[in-house]
């Protein structure tokens, strides 16, 4: 059928009523102090959204901060933040013993997150949770990428605590940077070192293995290895060591599950647009209620907080495939814990207990002398 054009009536009250629903595309900074005062208010629905805290700067003159008595942080002229939960999203803040953080950006344009950003976003979390009467953070580390930004920012508020590093990141960085080698054989052989010593459990193993790594590469005669060396010591050896497995013993490897919510922001929520400000509030609240409503326990689809690894069909498949090809194994009981050795898939060694004993041996006591040696212990004994 053919589609009938629309009257200016029809037109008008069409866009009168998306403005209703979405807001104007423009918006002033009193109108965007009104959308604050009015959303602070703390609703009886646990799912609802609210502020728990806003920065609003025109001018050194004319600046609105809530709470009024919250500790003041820098901010530009010209600029705003403002802090958007939920009471349920905020009671499950009991339960976590890591906090990850990460950015998405083109939703809208407000220039980059900086450290004061930051700590405003940390320090709103605690500020949400005592306007709530939740229960206070514990003892908190934090999982992110490199971003200095970010790891000032936690530590204005949480004082120094450990700093994981998402694995993703450091491999893609150090990736680009040892192309500088021109030699993908070497590069190979490099990034394999690499992938095993980002398994060390302990702070002394990695300690010990990272410096024999050095040692195994630095006379390597390829022109350009000690600079790639130098810029692997500096920035993931001193600055940023917290990528290995041991580092937080019982936190994530990466943040692949918090930046895949970026993805899903823009293809199933913003749709890859770029927002005007009073839509960009109204969507945001949209989001917040609708992660809110998928951790409701009386939810039909309810996504309940993880506080132990999940055993999911997949991970059942592989234990039936792999017990049915019946390895040999050795169950031992460690630090209350059961541990099963098998053989490894990469050398032809039997698993027993002298080979179990001088694996433990050499993880325990670092008894090895290069980094082939911890190589070899590490996947082949």
């Amino acid at each position: 059928t053919d589609l009938q054009v629309p009257n200016e009536k029809q037109l008008y009250n069409y866009l009168a009523q998306y403005r209703k629903r979405k807001g104007n595309t423009r918006m002033n900074f009193n109108e965007l102090y009104a959308w604050c005062t009015e959303n602070i208010a703390i609703p009886t629905n646990e799912n609802e959204p609210f502020l728990s805290s806003y920065q609003i700067k025109v001018d050194s003159e004319d600046t609105s901060i809530y709470p009024e008595d919250r500790d003041s942080i820098q901010i530009e002229e010209l600029s705003f933040r403002l802090f958007l939960t939920s009471q349920r999203l905020l009671e499950n803040c009991k339960n976590t013993k890591f906090i990850q953080a990460d950015s998405t950006y083109k939703l809208i344009w407000n220039n980059f997150p900086s450290e004061h950003d930051y700590q405003f976003i940390f320090s709103s979390l605690l500020i949400g949770l005592q306007l709530t009467n939740q229960q206070e953070l514990g003892y908190v580390d934090l999982v992110a990428d490199a971003a200095d930004a970010i790891t000032n920012g936690f530590k204005n508020v949480f004082g120094v605590r450990k700093r994981g590093m998402c694995w993703f990141h450091p491999k893609k960085a150090i990736t680009t940077r040892i192309a500088i080698l021109n030699d993908s054989t070497l590069q190979s052989q490099i990034m394999l070192d690499l992938d095993a010593l980002q398994l060390c459990q302990s702070d002394c193993l990695f300690e010990k293995a990272s410096k024999l790594f050095l040692k195994k590469w630095i006379n390597h005669s390829n022109k350009n290895i000690k600079d790639f060396l130098r810029y692997f010591e500096s920035e993931w050896l001193l600055k940023h060591p917290g990528w290995y497995e041991g580092f937080l013993s019982d936190g994530p490897s990466t943040n692949n599950g918090l930046e895949s919510i970026n993805s899903t922001l823009k293809k199933n929520h913003s749709f890859r647009k770029r927002l005007p400000l009073h839509q960009f509030l109204s969507l945001a609240k949209d989001i917040i209620k609708h992660w809110s409503k998928r951790r409701d326990p009386l939810s039909v689809n309810c996504k309940n907080f993880s506080l132990q690894p999940t055993i999911d069909t997949q991970l059942l498949t592989k234990t039936y495939d792999w017990i049915k090809h019946k390895k040999k194994s050795i169950a031992r009981d460690e630090d209350n814990m059961i541990i099963n050795y098998t053989n490894s898939t990469m050398a032809n060694v039997e698993v027993n207990n002298q080979n179990i004993k001088t694996y433990r041996s050499a993880v325990e006591h670092l008894n090895f002398k290069s980094f082939d040696k911890f190589y070899g212990i590490l996947f082949k004994t």
